[in-house]
């Protein structure tokens, strides 16, 4: 049904699918959820509720894979568009989200990185048995 809805045609196909999976993770929490809340409704403040749909304008959080943003000379270019952020990251990207939040929109940018091991030098620890039941006296 969604597949043929106009507003999820016009997506591409690999935000499309993010939209899909949102979806799922959305569901498949509620009914974890559900089943929690029979358990010990004690750790709820109500029953859960169902994912809720966005109203016919509302807004909701669009995922771009990999695939269709880049990181190339500094800048975050998005697919089908001049659009272009600079940014200092230069980890391998995984995605970006874009958030609306009231009357702005947020730009997440999911990287990995490596972390290169902090190398400490060793630390010459010495300890000695004095052989004694109680120091003190």
């Amino acid at each position: 049904m969604l597949k043929k809805h106009e507003t999820y045609k016009n997506l591409p196909a690999q935000t499309a699918q993010q939209t899909l999976r949102l979806l799922d993770r959305n569901w498949k929490s509620f009914f974890r959820a559900i089943k929690e809340w029979e358990k010990d409704k004690s750790k709820f403040n109500g029953k859960p509720n169902l994912p809720k749909y966005k109203k016919k304008n509302g807004r909701s959080v669009a995922i771009l894979t990999n695939q269709q943003c880049k990181i190339k000379d500094g800048y975050l270019t998005f697919p089908k568009t001049d659009l272009r952020l600079k940014t200092r990251i230069t980890g391998n990207l995984r995605e970006v989200r874009i958030i609306p939040k009231g009357s702005i929109y947020v730009i997440e940018i999911v990287y990995e990185k490596e972390i290169a091991e902090v190398k400490r030098p060793p630390k010459k620890i010495a300890g000695m048995d004095l052989g004694l039941n109680n120091f003190g006296k």
